[in-house]
This record gives C-alpha cells, sequence and structure tokens, in this order.
C-alpha cells in the first residue's frame, strides 16, 4: 500500500495554509460535507446489488493498467467477491524468455492510497482466458479497482473482457458465484496474426469471402478477422454474414448480418492491436455438429482493384482444420477454395450452476448468511422460445425465491398494436403485468411478484407488432430476486 507522511505531505501543509486563513474555513466545510453525503448516498445505491461490467477493456502494449474509476465505496472489515477473465498476448518475440504476464489486482481511493489484493501470472498467447474467483477484505475506504502490469515496461496487451464484483454479507463456506457472460470458451484459430497475408479481396462483383466451421458450442457471441481496406476500402457497405450450410452451398436466412465501412469498422471494431484485427460481435445460438458459413459480402458495397476490402489468412488451407476458406459467387456454392481465412472464433456454452442449465444473461452470488442473490440481464441468446407470436424467456433462480422484481424496458417507437407482458410459473398459466393500453403512457415499468419457498422458475413473455414482426422483444429485461438457500 503506498503511504502519505501525515506530518510532512503537500496536502498536511496545504490543510494547515487553510485553517490558518479564515476565508478557507467555510469552504473547507462544504467541501466535507459533500464528501461524506455523497459516499453515503452511493454507498446505498450498490448496497444490494452486484457490479457488473461487461464492455471489453484492454491494457494497450503502451500502457501500464486499466482503472475503473468510482465504482466502489467501501467501509472497513466489508468483504467482497471478484470473478474476472484476463488474456495476454506479447507484441514481440519472446524466444521462450517470458511464459507469463504478472498482473496485480488492487484497490485504491481519491488520495492515491493502494491496496493490493492480488497478482496472477497470465499465460502469454494462450487462447484460453484465465478465471479468477477471489474473496477479499477491505481495510479502509476504497473507490476504484485498478489492473496494473507488475512490469512497467512490459510492451503486452491485456484483455478483461468482463468483470462481476459483488459486496457479501459473510465470507466462509460460501457458494461459488455464477456470472454467465463470463463462460466463454476459447477460440478456435490457432495460428498467429502475423502468420497471415492477404488471400482475398472484394475487387469483383457480387462475391462473398468467408469459412465454414462445425459448431463445438452452443453460442457464437463474436469473431475476429484480420482485414485491410486498401485505398478508400470502397464505397457503400460490407456485411458480415452467417448461415448454414447445405448440400456444399451457403442457405437459408442470415443468422447474422452486421453491415459496416471502413469509419466504422476503425471506431467501432478494431481492437487496440496493430495488426488489423476487428472483432465483430455476431451473437448466434448455434446447434453443434451442424456446419455454418460465416463471411463478409460485398453485394451493397462498389469497390475496384484500388479500392476494397483485403482478407487475410493462409494459402495453404491447414491451419484451421475445422473449415476451408471459400470466395463464393453468385450460386452460394462452395465451389472456390481459397486456403484458410483468419478467424478467432469466440464461443460461449450454456452455463450450468447448480446442476441447472442457466442463462448467458445470469447472476448469482452467495451473499452469506443463508441468503444468495439472483439477477438477469436480458441476453437474446438466452430467447427460450418463439410461440404464437410471443417471445418467451424462461429463468431459473437456482433457489427458492419469496419475491422478485421485474423491470422491463419498452422500446415504444417501434411499438404498434396488441402489445402485452404476462409471467407465469409453469408456461401454461399466465398473468398478465402490463396491457396495450398502457404502452403510450410509460417507456418503463418496475413490477414486484411473489413467489413461494418451493418455486425458483419463472417464465416472461411479451408479444406485440413491430416492425412489421408478430413476435416482438422487450428493449431490456431485468430481473432481481433474493434467494434462500439451504445448506
Amino acid at each position: 500500500m503506498t503511504q502519505n507522511n501525515a506530518n510532512n505531505s503537500p496536502l498536511a501543509d496545504f490543510g494547515r495554509q487553510i485553517i490558518k486563513d479564515k476565508r478557507y474555513i467555510a469552504l473547507l466545510l462544504l467541501f466535507l460535507m459533500l464528501l461524506f453525503f455523497g459516499k453515503n448516498v452511493k454507498n446505498s445505491d450498490i448496497s444490494d446489488d452486484s457490479l457488473n461490467q461487461t464492455s471489453k477493456t484492454q491494457i494497450a502494449s503502451n500502457t501500464t493498467s486499466y482503472t475503473i474509476s468510482d465504482v466502489l465505496d467501501t467501509r472497513a472489515g466489508e468483504n467482497y467477491r471478484l470473478l474476472y477473465q484476463i488474456k495476454a498476448r506479447s507484441t514481440y518475440d519472446t524466444n521462450g524468455s517470458a511464459l507469463t504476464e504478472k498482473i496485480v489486482f488492487g484497490l485504491s481511493d481519491k488520495l492515491g492510497n493502494e491496496k493490493i489484493v492480488q497478482s496472477v501470472d497470465v499465460p502469454l498467447n494462450s487462447h484460453e482466458f484465465t478465471n479468477e474467483d477471489i474473496i477479499f477484505n477491505v481495510d479502509r475506504e476504497y473507490q476504484s479497482v485498478f489492473f496494473r502490469k507488475a512490469d512497467l515496461s512490459s510492451p503486452s496487451e491485456v484483455t478483461i473482457p468482463t468483470y462481476h464484483l459483488v459486496r457479501l454479507d459473510g465470507s466462509s463456506n460460501l457458494l461459488s458465484s455464477l456470472d454467465g457472460s463470463l463462460d466463454i470458451s476459447h477460440p478456435t484459430e490457432t495460428f498467429k496474426p502475423d502468420d497471415s497475408v492477404g488471400i482475398a479481396d472484394t475487387s469483383a462483383k457480387n462475391i462473398i469471402v468467408g469459412e465454414t466451421f462445425t459448431a463445438q458450442n452452443d453460442y457464437l457471441s463474436s469473431v475476429s478477422f484480420k482485414l485491410h481496406f486498401r485505398g478508400s476500402g470502397g464505397s457503400g457497405n460490407y456485411q458480415l454474414i452467417m448461415r448454414e450450410v447445405k448440400d456444399g452451398a451457403i442457405s437459408g436466412p442470415d443468422l447474422s448480418n452486421l453491415s459496416f465501412d471502413e469509419i466504422m469498422a476503425e471506431n467501432t471494431y478494431q481492437t487496440d492491436s496493430t495488426d488489423g484485427i476487428y472483432n465483430f460481435p455476431v451473437r448466434t445460438k448455434l446447434m453443434k455438429g451442424k456446419q455454418y458459413f460465416i463471411g463478409i459480402d460485398n453485394s451493397r458495397a462498389v469497390a475496384n482493384f484500388f479500392n476494397n476490402l483485403q482478407i487475410f489468412g493462409s494459402s495453404d488451407g491447414i491451419q484451421n482444420r475445422n473449415g476451408i476458406g471459400y470466395k463464393v459467387e453468385k450460386n452460394n456454392k462452395l465451389v472456390n477454395e481459397i486456403g484458410d481465412v483468419y478467424l478467432e472464433y469466440f464461443f460461449a456454452d450454456q452455463p450450468i450452476y447448480n446442476n441447472i442449465r442457466a442463462n448467458l444473461g445470469d447472476s448469482f452470488d452467495d451473499r452469506g448468511n443463508g441468503t444468495g442473490n439472483y439477477s438477469y440481464s436480458k441476453n437474446s441468446l438466452d430467447l427460450f422460445a418463439t410461440d404464437k407470436g410471443f417471445n418467451v424467456y424462461r429463468l431459473n433462480t437456482f433457489f427458492p425465491f419469496s419475491s422478485l422484481y421485474i423491470e422491463v424496458g419498452l422500446n415504444t417507437v417501434k411499438l404498434s398494436d396488441n402489445y402485452h407482458v404476462f409471467y407465469s410459473f409453469d408456461n401454461q398459466n399466465w398473468h398478465e403485468i402490463i396491457e396495450n393500453s398502457q404502452v403510450d403512457q410509460i417507456s418503463f415499468f418496475r413490477q414486484k411478484i411473489n413467489g413461494d419457498i418451493s418455486n425458483s422458475v419463472i417464465y416472461i413473455k411479451a408479444t406485440g407488432t413491430a416492425q412489421n414482426k408478430a413476435a416482438w422483444d422487450f428493449d431490456s429485461l431485468d430481473v432481481n430476486a433474493t434467494v434462500n438457500i439451504n445448506r
């Protein structure tokens, strides 16, 4: 921990100067009041909820740390639990001299005092994330958390895609925590980006360049291509598409479709690495063992020899044994093999908790003292069923709940007629939460639902007409429940 010298620090000298000058006493009192009351308000806001972050974070090669400011308001003696994933990539040739990157996790206060909580050795250039689950006690007030390279001169890149932080009521004999968004498996690609070369471009009209793959997991959450925009990159939009493969052709509707141009790709999807890696969210539910195709379609772009999009990979076609690269033309037949497109597939499996299949949007924490906190935040991959014009979500709180709170956000701009939200404990007997006549008056509502001592499953569904489609989904759906844990 970094300590300040109480007698000789600049802060102490400044304080003594203020006391000597009565003009500043009122300002000092006002500052202390704001500091005190601000902390109490903040503490009440997070006292019952987990603190969850899902954006992709990187410590770039030219930086040393990542700080998440003002996410805490701790008190001495409190206990916390942190789940996070971390991966490190070397941006230079280690020649075997460095196999891991040591990363320090810690807490800091507004004056810069620090508490080091954990140091972890992260394997360099592994395709798998290192999963960390730690319980720690705090000795004073802290507001921020940080992740820092132990070797401040290290040029490696560190990725922390998500973390889950919660305050505990106890710290002994706790069940493990769950954060469904952390259940990410390693990518299937095995060769380094630096080993790839340009193997195809989009200069010809109406082509699709991509790769087949066989689903090994339940979901695909994102993919990374190595790309280069030659010249202006062309005009119009490229489309990242995903379809099933049947009878040697890509067929059926797009399972995923994302449009982008050079500006959007550079500003939104390019990673912090300098080697042309773009990570695109695709978020598609898969069927294990089925073959799929993912690629870039230029039918809505105008490109030529000097202005086009280059796709990188390996021309030998043996780097990724799970699929083959293709340049697909008008008839959608997979006939033009081009080797192996550089692709990282970020998969996720449906989580299992307490021997129950969970959702990717689920979080669960044993708070101690016999209580647990279940929360759910909508993940479109968790859609349980679309039945008779209804989109249905099935949630399992793992342990019985006496009551829970449902918070629903409505995208009323897209809605027209016949809009309703229901809940059920058995997927048969439904109770309406909100009806069509109320939609014009609100865009968000919160509803308390009483359970019983044996119930842990609830179904929630919505229907309506939006964008000419009968079934409509929630703009947002959040559920929170306190459960009783039978030990």
